[in-house]
């Protein structure tokens, strides 16, 4: 289960529509659709009710939690901060851990595990956090060095995936909004780049090139760039080039045109 939340209804709202599109997407190629769950609220809000929230039937726990931050791993600020305060726990503590772990810096886009019965010991057992949904793992990913605005167009997307690169495949997750605060990416941009991340790693898919060739068609990255014939033939054997020309021409990153993006494949 992945959970998406965020305090701005705006962007939960964004989140959903953009999931419904995508995996309808998938379900007219017989793809399965994409699990998730999209919570409005803060993570207090998350915690207290999710008993009451979770799939009928069943219990899901065993939370991993994400938090985008700074490459010092100062925690007092952005969904850091309230990430800190939720879990009943020390935002020195968790710069002390992460400047240890990372020799000092992280960089953008890189994945820090943190263990909190590690960094806060066995009072962590009293948290909310810990009986209600067994949150033991922070991945800490910075999607900047120091507060300001994120300059690289691919950083929300890298991180997700970096993220789910670090996570089993049926990981219970938690993810806030990425780049949406002191990142100053615009929801719309910043919905699509979540969205697209989580599509095109968990999508049941039969050859591994074809995810490559979809990573790089989203992204706005000429395949032919690689120079190398043979690459770029291996590609060209995947590709629908009339889909794929419409694409890059009128569709690249617009909302919504995951159909136009599928195309641009042979299934």
């Amino acid at each position: 289960m992945i959970v998406f939340l965020d305090i701005s209804e705006k962007f939960t709202t964004l989140l959903k529509k953009t999931f419904i599109a995508a995996n309808n997407a998938l379900l007219q190629r017989n793809i399965p659709p994409i699990k998730y769950h999209v919570f409005s609220g803060s993570l207090d809000e998350l915690i207290n009710s999710w008993k009451s929230i979770q799939p009928p039937n069943s219990k899901i726990d065993n939370f991993v939690i994400c938090t985008p931050g700074n490459s010092l791993g100062f925690m007092n600020g952005g969904f850091d901060g309230s990430l800190v305060k939720s879990i009943n726990g020390s935002s020195t503590k968790f710069q002390d851990y992460l400047l240890d772990k990372s020799n000092s810096y992280t960089p953008p886009g890189t994945v820090n595990k943190i263990n909190l019965f590690e960094v806060l010991g066995n009072d962590y057992k009293n948290s909310k956090s810990w009986e209600l949904m067994k949150i033991e793992t922070i991945l800490h990913c910075p999607t900047m060095i120091v507060p300001e605005e994120i300059l690289d167009e691919n950083m929300v997307f890298n991180c997700m995936w970096n993220i789910f690169n670090s996570t089993e495949r049926n990981s219970n997750l938690i993810i806030p909004g990425f780049g949406t605060g002191y990142g100053s990416i615009s929801l719309e941009r910043a919905a699509m780049d979540m969205v697209a991340a989580t599509i095109l790693h968990k999508m049941e898919i039969s050859q591994p090139l074809k995810r490559s060739l979809l990573i790089l068609i989203y992204l706005g990255k000429q395949y032919q760039k690689l120079l190398n014939k043979e690459d770029i033939g291996t590609f060209e054997k995947v590709l629908n080039k009339s889909s794929y020309e419409e694409y890059r021409k009128f569709y690249i990153k617009s909302t919504n045109s995951w159909n136009q993006l599928f195309d641009c494949v042979k299934w």
